[in-house]
């Protein structure tokens, strides 16, 4: 059981998940074939027969619909996408992934993978259709209205609009064009958008003047669906090209603190601790034979020296070598130095200008930096 559904199974890794909602259409589904559309098919055919062509009908939309899923998940795995489940519910079905595409190219072959699924399963069911088309019997029928059902699926979903698969494969292809994904998504969310709008009008006159209430009210459904998806997706592309059309990046030269207190490598390492540990308050220092950076030296190195043998040792003897440093330069980009930082635990890093040092930034000061931004919304 899961909060929003049932898992029925689990396929190539991936749970099966029917939303609550399905069971809706489903049965109206059913009823809709098993009342209507099978009755004047095979008007010599029993109630009972024709609920029963209703439920297979019904079940080979609910199949027809989870290939077209699992197809754009196995296209997802393969292209690197983690696929969590596949989900069905009232209005279709989706993959729920732990992540978006990469680039256009992704987009496009897991985008059209579900279509071409369904073509498929049309092209599969019409060799069957045609074999048995000569007895029209109940699954001549059955398997007429699967043929149907995966080609209008098939070509409804590329219909160019977000959230529809067309959309997707639109959005690919102008993704690749554009190398702009939050710009490619603007152009398909807003034809989504029309779109939704001319279904909902759809559903309307099909309602008021066909007095096809069933087929008006799915189609004003799957239209105020398509305006709410794209409508979001409008709004997640534009933060993203706002947030992308910030400011230039910050550099370390921007935070670092310049002119930074050093030791001389030869500063016996009881004077260390007088004159720069209990002075200054910091834990880490660098150090310096005259003016060349050789390293830094730090209270970790000091506490592995023994008490009594600090005066017979130098900084140098303790201190850690420039070799094993990692020192960024003032033009690096002060976020890549900080999670750096954070893998290494380093609380301090050199910086590093022509050979020389040109100063210090320490983990703090980028942390606070970025606190200011959010705080004053840059």
């Amino acid at each position: 059981m899961n909060a929003k559904g049932i898992r029925v199974c689990r396929i190539g890794g991936v749970d099966v998940i029917i939303d609550y909602s399905w069971v809706i259409i489903f049965f109206l589904l059913t009823y809709s074939m098993a009342e209507t559309v099978f009755p004047e098919a095979h008007k010599d055919y029993g109630r009972l027969w024709c609920w029963l062509m209703g439920i297979a009908a019904s079940a080979l939309v609910f199949v027809s619909i989870l290939v077209h899923e699992l197809a754009h998940s196995w296209v997802s795995i393969k292209r690197g996408i983690n696929v969590t489940s596949v989900r069905l519910f009232i209005f279709g079905g989706m993959a729920e992934t732990a992540s978006e595409p990469k680039d256009g190219r992704d987009e496009f072959l897991i985008a059209l993978a579900g279509p071409a699924a369904n073509v498929l399963l049309g092209v599969l069911f019409s060799f069957v259709f045609i074999s048995t088309m000569e007895h029209m019997s109940p699954v001549t029928t059955i398997v007429q209205w699967a043929v149907v059902t995966n080609m209008a699926l098939a070509f409804f979903n590329l219909t160019p609009g977000f959230p529809l698969d067309g959309g997707r494969v639109l959005r690919a292809f102008l993704w690749d064009q554009w190398n702009d994904m939050a710009r490619a998504t603007q152009v398909v969310s807003r034809i989504g958008d029309v779109l939704a709008v001319f279904m909902i009008g759809f559903g309307l006159l099909l309602m008021i003047f066909y007095k096809s209430l069933l087929a008006g009210i799915w189609f004003i459904c799957i239209g105020f669906l398509m305006k709410r998806a794209s409508g979001g997706a409008l709004q997640t592309a534009t933060a993203a090209k706002t947030k992308h059309e910030q400011p230039p990046r910050v550099t370390v030269r921007q935070i670092m603190k310049k002119n930074p207190v050093a030791v001389d490598w030869l500063v016996p390492v009881n004077q260390f601790v007088d004159d720069y540990l209990y002075r200054y308050f910091f834990t880490e220092f660098p150090v310096l034979n005259r003016d060349e950076f050789v390293g830094i030296v730090s209270l970790a190195d000091v506490s592995g020296v023994a008490a009594k043998l600090r005066d017979f040792k130098q900084v140098r003897d303790i201190m850690i070598p420039v070799e094993q440093l990692v020192a960024p330069g003032p033009e690096d980009d002060a976020d890549s130095v900080f999670e750096r930082m954070l893998e290494t635990d380093a609380e301090f890093m050199p910086v590093i200008e022509e050979g020389r040092l040109a100063g210090i930034i320490l983990r703090r000061d980028i942390a606070n930096y970025g606190q200011i931004k959010i705080s004053l919304k840059q």
